[in-house]
C-alpha cells in the first residue's frame, strides 16, 4: 500500500520551484536594472534621478548575489528539513489509516512511539523543543489516546522529528529508524536517482554517496553562513544547481519510503 494522500512530495516541489524561480527572477531583475543603466545616454527619456535609483538597484552592495544565494541556500536547506518532517508524517497518518487500533501496529514501532512522544514533554517547560515550537498539546493528545488504545488514536509527526536537527544523512536514517523502518537511502532511492540523471554517477551505490555528500556540504555551508563562521562562495549557476540536486534527493527519498509502507 502506498502512502495515503501524502503532502510531502508536493509540497517540497513546490517549495523548491519557489526559490528556483526567486533566484531566476532576481538574476533577471538584476540583469535588466544593469541593462538600463549602462544603456543610458543624456539624450534618454529617463530622467537623472531614475538612472541613478537604477543604479543603486542594480549595483547595491546589501542585494549582492552573494547574499542573495546565500539566502536560497538557507531556503534549500530549510525546504529539505521541513520535506522529511512532513515525509514522516506521511507515513505515521498511513499506518493510521491502515490499523484500526494502535494495538495492531508492529510492537517495536508502538514502543519507539510512546517513547518519543513522552520525551518530547520534558522540554514543554521551555515552550519549545530548542528554540523549535511545536504543538505539545496535540502530542500530549495522542500520547494518552494510544495508551488506552482509543479507537480515535492519532499519530503525531512531530512526536518523531521534535529533534530533529539539521537534516543530516545520519539525521534522516535516525528518524526513520524511530517509526520502524531502515534507511531510505537504499537502491531504490539510488536507482531513482540515475534514472533522472544524477551527477552523472554510474552505479546506485555511488549516486547514494554522492548526494549524501552534497546534503552534508551544503548542510555545513548553511550553518556556515548562518552562524557567521564562514563566507559561503558560489560558482556561476550553482543555486539552480542545487535546486535540482535537492528536489531529485527529496523525490528520491519519497520514492523510497512510498515503495515500502
Amino acid at each position: 500500500m502506498a502512502l495515503n494522500k501524502p503532502l510531502s512530495a508536493s509540497g517540497f516541489e513546490a517549495d523548491i520551484t519557489a526559490l528556483r524561480n526567486t533566484y531566476e527572477a532576481l538574476h533577471f531583475q538584476s540583469d535588466v536594472l544593469r541593462t538600463l543603466y549602462q544603456a543610458h545616454t543624456a539624450g534618454s527619456f529617463l530622467p537623472d534621478f531614475i538612472v541613478e535609483d537604477v543604479r543603486k538597484a542594480a549595483f547595491v552592495k546589501s542585494l549582492n548575489r552573494e547574499i542573495i544565494e546565500t539566502l536560497i541556500l538557507v531556503g534549500i536547506i530549510g525546504a529539505f528539513q521541513k520535506f522529511v518532517k512532513v515525509l514522516v508524517s506521511d507515513v505515521l497518518n498511513t499506518l493510521r489509516v491502515k490499523n484500526a487500533s494502535f494495538t495492531t501496529l508492529d510492537e517495536t514501532f508502538r514502543n519507539r512511539y510512546l517513547a518519543a512522544a513522552a520525551a518530547t514533554f520534558r522540554f514543554k517547560p521551555d515552550g519549545t523543543v530548542k528554540g523549535v515550537r511545536i504543538n505539545f498539546a496535540t502530542i500530549q493528545d495522542s500520547l494518552a489516546k494510544c495508551l488506552v488504545d482509543d479507537a480515535d488514536y492519532t499519530l503525531e509527526g512531530e512526536a518523531i522529528t521534535s529533534e530533529m536537527g539539521n537534516p543530516t544523512p545520519n539525521t534522516v536514517d535516525g528518524i526513520f529508524d524511530k517509526i520502524g523502518m531502515n534507511s531510505p537511502f537504499d537502491t531504490a532511492y539510488g536507482d531513482y536517482l540515475l534514472k533522472n540523471g544524477w551527477s552523472g554517477d554510474k552505479t546506485s551505490g555511488q549516486a547514494i554517496r554522492s548526494s549524501q555528500a552534497t546534503i552534508v556540504t551544503n548542510v555545513q555551508r548553511r550553518n556556515d553562513a548562518v552562524h557567521g563562521l564562514e563566507k559561503v562562495v558560489f560558482y556561476q549557476g550553482e543555486i539552480a544547481d542545487l535546486c535540482g540536486q535537492f528536489e531529485s534527493i527529496g523525490m528520491g527519498l519519497f520514492e523510497s519510503v512510498n515503495s515500502r509502507v
